[in-house]
This record gives structure tokens, C-alpha cells and sequence, in this order.
């Protein structure tokens, strides 16, 4: 499950990436194409349906960690290939999640999902860092929206756009963006979701994107069905919406994307989200970035040691 699972951070994140199966693989060698980076993960991640047992913790893997990411890898590929099939295929998966007989339930305390020591059974699987120092700079160069502008551990500088969504004082998730002043004197929003735990948990995939992703895959098949949107409100202590408050399918989508936003902040799904929803295009024009700039550049570190492969597409 965890290649399968590296092998989707890599397709996400790069395209083109070098496939290796054992440590007799040529791994001086061209990358292999996106598409069959995709294929590999979706392998890994189907043939590891057999072997796993049911959720327990969130540190082991399980059967529901992976079928969760399968839902997660057939809705991001299959919106973005245009195949109805592999859109079905992620409801099925995270439909299986969400019936499974596990302890698996949305938690009511919010923040308590990204604490070391979390007694919720909220994150279906998560890596935990073993260290003495606490250390957040993987959240900072990986999953902060821009450049790191926060003062202190645990504090992650968030757009304007993405903090006016959180418009309803009660919603938990409000109360973990707070105002505070940067030494330029500017007023910024800062997410301070992550506590700076010496062990910091990282959330790799949660319940809540599940009932997340039932719903979308509705939407996608022209049904309005908020039950799965509002299961992920009401724990929140959002207000919750009926099916007729959204005029048409494509006002449902739309919010939610921004639910999604609201919920996964800095938890690395945004740029997928993007990609699907077609978010991506006007983000890379606000920033004056090449719009066909969809993956990350190869490291220069990286060509050295391997000089057979290529730079990403648009990087040359």
C-alpha cells in the first residue's frame, strides 16, 4: 500500500516518474510516462486489498486506508481523463469505507485529528515523526498555499481567499484561522491547525474526505444529494443545507470545492482539487505562472545523480 500510495504522490506532484519494482530495477534510466505512474499506484494500491486487515489505528495500514486512497486516485484520475468509470469507482471505495464495520467515525473535536496522541477515529491513516525537537518544516515546504510567512511552529500564513470561507463563527474549523500581525506590520490570517507537537502526526487520508467524495461523484452524475456535505458540517458545527438551496449541479460542485478547502486545508489536496474543478488555470494567471506548469521541476540534485532524466514539460 505505501508504494502504491508514493507512486500517486509522485504521479500527482511530478507526471512522468522512474517505476522500480525491486532493488535489481535500473534506476538510472528516463522516467516512465504519467499515465503509467498512475497504473502503478492503482496496481499497488488493489493488490494490497488482499492482504490488509481492518482499521484499528491510524499509525498501521488496513483495508480501509487502502481503499481510501483508491477513491482518492480514481476520482482525481478519472475527472481528469474524462472516464465515467473510474469516477464510479471512487464513490464505490469511499462508499465501502463509510459502511465498514470499524470504529471509523467523523470526530466532533476538529483539531484532536492533528495531535500526536489523538483518541479520535476520525484519520483512516496517518505517519507520525519520531523525533525530540518539534520540526515542522515538511508542512511548510510542501503544503503551505505560498512562500512561509508564519512567525512560530505551528503557525501557517493562509491567502485572503481561502480565509474569508470560513464565515461562520461557530464552525470549528473558523477557530483555527486567527489574525495576527507579521513583522512588516501587515495583518495576516494564520492557520493554526497543526499543533507543534515534538511528534508531529501527519493526516494522510480522513473519513471526512470520504463522505467528501460520495458526494462529488454524485454531483458528477447530475445528483444533488447533500447527506454526505452536511455529515461533515453538522461535526464541524456548520450550518447544514438542503438539496434545493443549489440551484443546479455545477452551484453544488462549486461549494464543494470550497468545503473541501475548508476541511483540508494545508493537508496537501488543494492542488488536485484544482486540477479537478478547474480551479488551476486562473490560480497560475493570479500568480503570473506558465499555465501549462502543472507539475513540480525536477531537482537539479536529482539530474546529477541520474543524467537520463528529463526536466519536467515547461521547465526547460
Amino acid at each position: 500500500m505505501l508504494r502504491g500510495y508514493c507512486y500517486m504522490l509522485l504521479a500527482e506532484r511530478f507526471g512522468d516518474a522512474v517505476i522500480t519494482l525491486s532493488a535489481k530495477d535500473d534506476i538510472l534510466r528516463e522516467q516512465d510516462s504519467e499515465d503509467k505512474v498512475w497504473e502503478r499506484a492503482e496496481i499497488d494500491l488493489k493488490e494490497a486489498l488482499s492482504y490488509l486487515k481492518d482499521y484499528e489505528v491510524p499509525t498501521s495500514i488496513s483495508l480501509q486506508a487502502a481503499q481510501a486512497l483508491l477513491a482518492r486516485l480514481y476520482l482525481n484520475r478519472g475527472v481528469l481523463t474524462s472516464d465515467a468509470g473510474m469516477v464510479a469507482n471512487a464513490g464505490m471505495y469511499a462508499s465501502q469505507v463509510l459502511s465498514s464495520s470499524t470504529s471509523l467515525e467523523l470526530n466532533p473535536d476538529f483539531q484532536d485529528n492533528f495531535r500526536s496522541g489523538s483518541t479520535g477515529s476520525e484519520v483512516i491513516f496517518c505517519m507520525q515523526e519520531v523525533q525530540s525537537v518539534a520540526y515542522n518544516a515538511y508542512l511548510y515546504s510542501l503544503l503551505s498555499p505560498e512562500s512561509y510567512e508564519g512567525r512560530n511552529s505551528g503557525n501557517t500564513w493562509v491567502e485572503p481567499s481561502l480565509a474569508t470561507l470560513y464565515n461562520e463563527p461557530d464552525d470549528q474549523r473558523a477557530q483555527l484561522i486567527v489574525k495576527d500581525v507579521y513583522t512588516t506590520g501587515q495583518e495576516l490570517d494564520y492557520c493554526v491547525k497543526f499543533p507543534a507537537d515534538n511528534n508531529p502526526v501527519w493526516s494522510i487520508v480522513r473519513l471526512a474526505e470520504m463522505h467528501l467524495i460520495v458526494a462529488e461523484v454524485a454531483a458528477r452524475s447530475g445528483v444533488i444529494d447533500v447527506s454526505g456535505y452536511n455529515a461533515v458540517r453538522s461535526v464541524r458545527n456548520a450550518s447544514l443545507k438542503q438539496n434545493t438551496d443549489f440551484a443546479n449541479v455545477d452551484a453544488f460542485l462549486k461549494e464543494i470545492e470550497n468545503e473541501r478547502r475548508r476541511e483540508f486545508a494545508g493537508e496537501g489536496l488543494r492542488w488536485m482539487d484544482m486540477r479537478r474543478f478547474g480551479s488551476m488555470k486562473a490560480h497560475l494567471e493570479s500568480k503570473g505562472v506558465d499555465i501549462r506548469r502543472v507539475h513540480f521541476p525536477v531537482y537539479s540534485g536529482e539530474r546529477v545523480n541520474n543524467p537520463k532524466l528529463h526536466q519536467t514539460p515547461y521547465y526547460q
